[in-house]
């Protein structure tokens, strides 16, 4: 202090005095506090951040976690059409094999007709010849 507030201070009632180291006291306090609540806001504003941080990597994880089910589903899916098809395929085998063997049993049908027409035929005959020599 200066020799003009020392003087001051020294004819300063203690009331006085202690007023004003009350002031001094509450400044400091209140510099303080102000301190404490500036900590007090950035701590806010990094947790605040932070979740918005870990909101959006949840997000990230769920859009991937969507697409990855939508790959899985869409690999299922032609795994099952892979399947059908050689279903399909085993089957298309099947009628060509059934249709081949139906025509087998129609072209011996046809045989079997005509063999057992000429068998008609010639029983016919045999039956004139017969009824031609009495």
């Amino acid at each position: 202090m200066n020799k003009v507030c020392t003087a001051f201070w020294d004819h300063t009632p203690s009331s006085a005095k202690r007023v004003l180291r009350q002031v001094k006291d509450f400044e400091k306090q209140k510099a303080s506090f102000a301190e404490e609540k500036a900590k007090f806001e950035l701590e806010k504003k990094s947790e605040e951040w932070d979740r918005e941080g870990l909101r959006s990597k949840l997000q990230a994880a769920e859009d991937l976690l969507s697409k990855e089910r939508a790959k899985w589903k869409k690999a299922e899916l032609k795994a099952q059409v892979s399947s059908k098809d050689k279903d399909l395929a085993t089957k298309d085998v099947e009628i060509i094999e059934l249709k081949r063997r139906l025509h087998e049993q129609t072209d011996k049908n046809e045989s079997l007709e005509i063999d057992h027409e000429a068998e008609r035929v010639k029983a016919a005959i045999a039956e004139e010849a017969k009824q031609k020599v009495k």
